[in-house]
């Protein structure tokens, strides 16, 4: 699980994961190339988080099945949520 943090400026990803059942939840990511990135996860869920001002991406969910993205919010990104792939 990862929860609770807070990622500003980075000059990646803010949160990038793969893997099955991962669940990222009350997380700040500002000013990065991309706030969330899952990668052929299955089960995963995104949930609550809050992402500012990402060059590219808010969410990307690329490859995967069973996902859950609920009640995040995404602001000044270049696409708020992308799902490539079969992400979802």
């Amino acid at each position: 699980m990862i929860e609770d943090n807070i990622v500003q400026g980075s000059s990646d990803d803010g949160i990038s994961v793969s893997g099955t059942g991962v669940q990222i939840r009350g997380n700040v990511i500002s000013a990065s190339i991309n706030g969330v990135i899952v990668e052929s996860c299955s089960a995963c869920q995104v949930t609550g988080n809050t992402v500012q001002n990402p060059a590219v991406n808010g969410i990307s969910v690329n490859q995967g099945t069973g996902n859950l993205i609920l009640r995040n919010t995404v602001s000044s990104a270049g696409t708020g949520i992308r799902i490539t792939q079969g992400g979802y």
